[in-house]
């Protein structure tokens, strides 16, 4: 805190709670604090907030701080809807865990398939969208995609 009343703090008091649930009040005497989600919470909103103690008693506590309980989503799948000489449509569709939070979106990345080139990011699209078009493509060059699903905590690991 900005201001310890002139007094060396004692304490700090931290309430966690989840959304609609109980408060419960946490006394720690150092500036860490960890919390052990259990499986049953996945999917939970936390709310913490944490307020400083000294001899004379406790301060005001701080703004609310939330957190989602959530696993990175399962990997989606991509699929090849149509192709082209130059073009090819790929389909997307969720892993079959969001990991406790709705899938926002997806990163779709493109490797030229040239020696020493990153792949680049083709899109940051909506989970709604489920079709890409991938165009200006060279014939006979091998490409390789990468697809990566993400919700209000991770990323997937690719497909």
């Amino acid at each position: 805190p900005d201001n310890k009343g002139g007094l060396s703090i004692l304490n700090y008091i931290v309430t966690e709670d989840t959304v609609g649930g109980t408060a419960t009040d946490i006394t720690v005497g150092t500036l860490t604090h960890s919390k052990t989600i259990a499986a049953a919470d996945i999917g939970k909103v936390f709310r913490f907030k944490v307020a400083a103690q000294n001899s004379l008693g406790v301060g005001t506590p701080s703004a609310d701080i939330s957190l989602i309980a959530a696993d990175a989503p399962d990997s989606p799948s991509m699929s090849l809807e149509s192709r082209g000489m130059t073009s090819l449509q790929i389909k997307f569709a969720p892993g079959a865990s969001n990991g406790g939070s709705t899938v926002i979106g997806y990163l779709l990345y493109r490797n030229e398939g040239i020696s020493g080139s990153p792949s680049k990011l083709l899109t940051n699209v909506t989970a709604e969208q489920i079709l890409y078009n991938a165009t200006g493509l060279v014939p006979e060059r091998e490409y390789t995609f990468s697809l990566y699903s993400y919700n209000a905590a991770h990323q997937s690991v690719n497909t």
